[in-house]
């Protein structure tokens, strides 16, 4: 297929990751980003990016999990979800490991990003997405030549940080209230 094929698999999985965005409902903003991941695990594999493509891969079934939280599955909730969901991220990458450092930049920033919704707090999510998911995956997108990822990295640190701005100027609560 080739590197224009590659880059044009990657864009199509950048579109569709930020019309997500524009969803109201959880269940349709989890099923596109599932969508994005399928495309962006064909753009990585194209560019011999296994760690990438086996991330995303991760991220689909992580999308899954985050639908049936969303739905109400108490099994969905349990320690052992969350437990075999932080599991899974290393596995992923362990299985297709080929020696390549900058696989550990994505992992980090995946299993950070992992941890952020499974807090399920918008603030804390999009604090970590700006200051930590977004930039490991931007630095392991421009290494993997990956044009369609650092666009996709891009809106998502700007698109985290207008959210974070808003909030801010809203005057609404930025942490949830403990209970007394």
């Amino acid at each position: 297929m080739g590197e224009i094929g590659a880059q044009l698999i990657g864009l199509a999985g950048t579109a569709v990751a930020i019309a997500s965005f524009q969803f109201k409902k959880n269940q349709i903003f989890f099923a596109m980003q599932a969508l994005a991941a399928v495309c962006f695990s064909v753009h990585f594999f194209l560019l011999g990016a296994t760690a990438g493509m086996a991330l995303n891969i991760y991220c689909i079934f992580r999308g899954w999990l985050m639908l049936e939280r969303d739905r109400g599955r108490a099994w969905s909730r349990s320690r052992w979800a969350e437990i075999a969901l932080y599991a899974l991220c290393p596995i992923a990458v362990a299985v297709t490991w080929t020696g390549d450092w900058r696989a550990v930049l994505s992992t980090v920033g995946t299993l950070i990003g992992t941890y952020a919704m499974c807090c399920g707090v918008p603030r804390r999510i999009r604090i970590l997405q700006v200051s930590l998911v977004s930039p490991c995956w931007l630095i392991y997108n421009l290494l993997c030549h990956s044009v369609a990822g650092v666009l996709t990295e891009s809106f998502n640190m700007v698109s985290s940080a207008v959210f974070l701005i808003r909030l801010r100027r809203s005057g609404a609560p930025t942490a949830p209230k403990a209970n007394p």
